[in-house]
């Protein structure tokens, strides 16, 4: 092993040990989630599972609010060039991105609960009890997953992985799943307002593993940064100049500007991407709203090698943007999307042609009828899944603007044309123009990577050819 060629970069070992550890990770969520919510379905009546699913689905965007688009900035910020790599800088600027965290997260969920629980209980038909337990497991899924991004920052992938999700990471699902098989073990009898309970209890008993885990992360930082070499006094006085420029980037206003218009950029993408459900949970019977909400959320799941790709090369995308590293950036960007295709496509061709087979073994023999859903949604998470990482390569380039203005149309359309659809032609038709949309957003974003960020997102016939072409 002589040649220096057959070394791997720096920037290719950390893209290999975050993809390994967030792929393993991400199957086992995947797979807990998928064994949770089959055992959810087959000991609820489907009405009361349809509540529960489009419960998740409000405390999922409480969680959205609650972060405060911190979840995405706290990338650029301690992960770009935005800050200082010092020590006590960072440390600094952890602290104010966490003090923004408390102040949005309490806003949301309290203010929310007290100003809104009682319109929103009446349009989703939740009861007062359900609501609160929504605002309150929001707050909690809100915490997991800033721990997760905050470890994600400071490239501790393999910790983050632990936590990541969007309803919770592997970790809280399984004591969930352990929570609700020893609640039927004793007899005790599962509804929809006791899971969310146990999925709120869940999330909170994996907070105090999450700050162990952001402890040890930091301890590893410090010591990296202490043992980069002494610079001369020229130089000394160039990286105080840098730390004095970063210092006023990441103020107070700075953090609370940017996370601000990426949390509305985030709000618009969950309005695409889940407001159908509650508009099935509004619109349409309590069975036709299980139907469309159990095949909405089995899509979804679908889309996990994309979130992988999301968690492993974050912080990566910001760092090669910020040093102008492009011929890399899109090189690490196709060649991951590759993976994300090749894993997700057949999936997908395999529920879209056995759907009905599918849909009662993970379910039950109720959710068979949903087989012409699955097959119409299966089409726009195609679409989804060639155009790549498209949005977030936007979003960490810098380019929130574009990002929010297609966005922004697009959740108008969803909006509009799924509450037209859902009332002329049910739940068949919102399946129809949710995919419409998708399909819309999903190439204008993924042009739009191109133009303005100067990349291409979608797969290589070459993988491999342009993984190693990374230094």
């Amino acid at each position: 092993m002589s040649s220096g060629k057959s070394k791997l970069s720096g920037i290719q070992k950390r893209l290999l040990k975050a993809s390994t550890a967030a792929f393993g990770m991400r199957v086992y969520a995947m797979a807990i989630n998928l064994a949770l919510h089959s055992f959810l379905a087959h000991q609820l009546p489907p009405e009361d599972y349809g509540v529960l699913v489009v419960a998740i689905n409000t405390l999922m965007f409480v969680s959205t609010l609650g972060m405060g688009g911190l979840n995405q900035s706290i990338l650029k910020f301690v992960a770009g060039n935005s800050a200082s790599s010092r020590p006590a800088d960072k440390l600094m600027l952890l602290k104010r991105l966490g003090s923004v965290w408390v102040v949005a997260t309490s806003v949301v969920c309290v203010g929310g609960w007290l100003l809104l629980s009682v319109w929103i209980g009446r349009w989703l038909s939740l009861d007062s009890t359900v609501v609160a337990l929504v605002f309150a497991c929001g707050a909690a899924l809100s915490l997991e997953q800033i721990l997760a991004v905050t470890l994600r920052s400071l490239h501790a992938m393999p910790s983050a992985s632990l936590l990541d999700g969007r309803t919770g990471g592997g970790v809280s699902k399984t004591v969930m799943l352990a929570a609700c098989f020893a609640m039927v073990v004793l007899g005790v009898g599962l509804s929809s307002q006791f899971c969310l309970v146990l999925l709120g209890l869940s999330l909170l008993s994996v907070t105090p593993l999450g700050f162990w885990l952001l402890r040890r992360a930091w301890r590893g930082y410090v010591d990296t940064a202490t043992q980069e070499p002494s610079t001369g006094s020229n130089a000394e006085q160039l990286a105080q100049d840098a730390v004095t420029r970063a210092e006023q980037a990441t103020s107070y206003q700075a953090i609370v500007h940017m996370s601000g218009t990426l949390l509305v950029t985030q709000v618009l993408v969950f309005l695409i991407t889940r407001s159908d459900v509650w508009l099935a949970g509004g619109f349409v019977s309590k069975d036709d709203t299980a139907l469309y909400t159990g095949v909405r959320w089995l899509i979804l799941q679908t889309i996990a090698p994309l979130q992988i790709l999301n968690v492993a090369i974050s912080s990566s995308i910001a760092q090669l943007y910020a040093e102008g590293r492009k011929r890399e950036l899109e090189s690490m960007l196709r060649s991951s999307s590759t993976f994300c295709a090749l894993v997700t496509l057949p999936v997908l061709a395999v529920l879209a042609i056995f759907n009905q087979p599918i849909l009662g073994l993970i379910y039950t023999d109720f959710y068979k009828a949903g087989g012409t859903i699955l097959v119409i949604l299966a089409i726009g998470q195609a679409v989804n899944c060639l155009t790549g990482n498209s949005g977030q390569t936007l979003v960490l380039s810098g380019k929130i603007g574009a990002v929010f203005s297609v966005n922004l149309l697009a959740a108008i359309l969803q909006i509009v044309a799924g509450w037209w659809s859902i009332r002329n032609h049910g739940i068949y038709g919102l399946a129809v123009s949710t995919t419409v949309v998708t399909i819309v957003q999903c190439i204008a974003i993924w042009l739009l990577a191109r133009v303005l960020s100067g990349v291409w997102t979608h797969p290589t016939l070459f993988p491999v050819r342009a993984f190693k072409s990374m230094k």
